[in-house]
């Protein structure tokens, strides 16, 4: 057998190690089907929305504790003011 007989059988076994290498590495990882592929950017998806709802939640959280502490400086603003009030008629009428 001469040597330009073999090449197309070398020619055919390198071009179907070649083709089949992208195959037997899929195999070993995630095989990439359009459910898996999918499946694994809901995955994602849902991962990030969840810490997105976390952050949110605790955001939240913060706001209503500055809220109720502001309100509850207001409404000691309120009483301050009351009392000035109150007091400075009081002088007036004192005064008068």
């Amino acid at each position: 057998m001469s040597f330009l007989n073999l090449v197309p059988t070398i020619f055919i076994t390198i071009l179907a190690t070649i083709l089949a290498a992208p195959f037997s590495l899929r195999r070993t990882s995630l095989p990439l089907k359009p459910n898996n592929l999918l499946t694994s950017i809901s995955k994602s998806s849902s991962g990030q929305l969840n810490a997105k709802h976390r952050e949110l939640l605790e955001l939240q959280a913060r706001a209503q504790r500055r809220l109720k502490s502001s309100r509850a400086n207001f409404e000691d603003g309120v009483k301050a003011a009351k009392e000035v009030k109150r007091d400075l008629e009081w002088t007036q009428r004192k005064v008068t």
